[in-house]
């Protein structure tokens, strides 16, 4: 079970399926026994979850236990500048039946892993993101955001010569080279643009010049070879 997310997300607003439940619970509602509270005011949600469940999937849970700290005792943990849909898609995830985020859950929960140390997630958001139905979540301010919490790899995939990178690539390299700040990013987008102007070069680095029949003068006759530079 998964809660299909909008583009909404993006600027904070909360859905009416997480607005109208303050109180969410997961697995067994008599048998929970840790309180997340996550986000503020009226957008403050607590998600009633199972202490055993977080241990075993975050290592960042299992030490606030092992060394006792204020949250283990109170049996809470107050995450006011969380996104709650974040915390509610990751939390989904961990509870049976185990379903693999969607595309925009896999975008929200990127910033947990990385600060939950959730390892084994990675390979599953690197998966999910790389995939060409991600295509509407690639912006620069995203790529930005995984180069950040290292997940550079992502965005080098978007930058690559595979046929369903390509096309959605080439028209975005330039505005990823003027807009992100991440080094990491706008070495990925540099790249892929000067791949391309390495290839346009070369296209033209083996043209013959013959006399045209129509204009009786001399022109460059380019092959379909040539132009994209294959040419033995």
């Amino acid at each position: 079970m998964t809660v299909q997310l909008e583009d909404s997300v993006s600027n904070g607003a909360l859905l009416p399926s997480l607005a109208d439940d303050a109180h969410r619970h997961f697995g067994s509602r008599d048998l929970s026994n840790f309180v997340i509270i996550v986000g503020s005011g009226a957008d403050k949600i607590h998600f009633h979850v199972h202490w055993e469940i977080l241990a075993c999937a975050s290592p960042y849970f299992e030490k606030m236990k092992v060394i006792a700290m204020k949250e283990s005792r109170l049996g809470e943990v107050v995450l006011p500048e969380d996104c709650p849909f974040a915390w509610n898609a990751l939390i989904w995830r961990l509870y049976p039946p185990l379903e693999e985020l969607t595309i925009n859950e896999a975008v929200l929960v990127v910033p947990l892993v990385d600060r939950l140390d959730l390892a084994w997630l990675v390979k599953e958001l690197k998966r999910v993101l790389s995939d060409q139905k991600s295509s509407n979540s690639r912006t620069p301010d995203f790529a930005d955001v995984l180069c950040s919490h290292g997940f550079g790899e992502v965005v080098s995939v978007w930058f690559s010569k595979s046929p369903d990178s390509s096309a959605w690539a080439t028209t975005a390299a330039r505005s990823f080279v003027e807009s992100c700040k991440h080094a990491d990013a706008v070495r990925f987008a540099a790249s892929f643009l000067l791949d391309s102007v390495r290839v346009s070069v070369h296209s033209f680095s083996n043209v013959s010049y013959e006399r045209c029949s129509d204009c009786r003068q001399s022109c460059i006759k380019i092959s379909p070879l040539d132009r994209f530079g294959l040419r033995p």
